[in-house]
């Protein structure tokens, strides 16, 4: 009998110890699986990245539209003696959407001055582009691609909310430099902090603005994007315009040894093309969500 029993015994002891062997397991790989982050982000966790192949919903159906992503890269040189301005924003109705110049230590412009226009989107409404458009992301990625051991100088940034101060055309820029550099929300780096690849994700600001489509306007001049980032300048006969999304802005001021930067913007838009254009064949129902949902950014 007590054989039997040490042996009945010794089986249920060796059943125990594997129940409890797989049920640690099962809590191991579910701590795992809470851990692991989401695949469906394919790791982008940034809902307003325009890396981010999701389209942003609209809170009301908007009918049908077509998401375009489009991309623009300018390489530029920070001197010894000019500062450099760089300023991006998506205007929701053109391609253009950011510029590049040199200012002198007077904050007047000197030279170098580049738009950044979106290849895709630069057509207007009247010569082969969408017919309308609407904001929906945007991000630039700057970059230090200079020697590392020659890697310097003061860079200040700030993605803003708020319209930069409007100042005349082109000049002076000492009233906007004051403005970024100033703001209780720039940050302050080095060009030694940008041999790794930064990255600014903008975002809506004007929900009215950023949900309305307007006629597409491709390719702006430099002082029709001055309306959008700082306003109509004093003299000119052009209004202000309406910002959907916020104005990303960097100063790179000047440094002993050159710097070779490179800058990335990529922007998405909604947008609507004629009927009779393979785009507009294209077009689909714009996603939608409730107001009250959360989202993970």
């Amino acid at each position: 009998m007590r054989a039997m029993y040490q042996a009945q015994r010794a089986k249920s002891t060796a059943v125990i110890n594997k129940v409890t062997k797989q049920r640690g397991a099962i809590r191991a790989a579910a701590t795992q699986q809470r851990q692991r982050p989401s695949q469906s982000f394919k790791g982008i966790h940034n809902f307003l990245d325009p890396m981010s192949p999701m389209p942003a919903p609209s809170v009301t159906s908007d009918g049908k539209a077509l998401p375009h992503t489009g991309l623009v890269s300018h390489d530029f040189v920070v001197g010894s003696v000019n500062s450099t301005v760089l300023i991006v924003t998506n205007t929701g109705d053109s391609g253009t959407v950011g510029m590049v110049l040199n200012i002198n230590p007077s904050g007047d412009y000197v030279d170098g001055l580049h738009m950044l226009t979106i290849p895709t989107l630069a057509a207007s409404d009247s010569a082969g582009g969408p017919s309308a458009s609407r904001a929906m992301k945007f991000g630039v990625s700057v970059v230090n691609c200079s020697n590392a051991l020659k890697r310097g100088g003061r860079v200040t940034y700030l993605n803003s909310s708020q319209r930069l101060p409007a100042t005349t055309t082109i000049a002076p820029f000492a009233a906007i430099v004051n403005a970024i550099k100033s703001s209780p929300y720039r940050r302050r780096i080095t060009g030694s902090t940008l041999g790794q690849a930064t990255h600014l994700v903008g975002f809506p600001i004007d929900n009215v603005t950023y949900t309305t489509f307007e006629g597409h306007r491709g390719t702006l001049t430099h002082e029709e994007f001055y309306t959008y980032v700082f306003g109509a300048a004093s003299g000119s006969t052009l209004q202000t315009q309406r910002r959907p999304m916020s104005t990303v802005a960097f100063i790179f001021d000047p440094v002993t040894d050159a710097q070779d930067y490179s800058v990335t913007i990529r922007s998405s838009m909604y947008t609507r093309w004629p009927l009779t254009s393979v785009p507009g064949q294209s077009m689909r129902n714009m996603p939608t969500a409730a107001a009250d949902r959360k989202s993970v950014v």
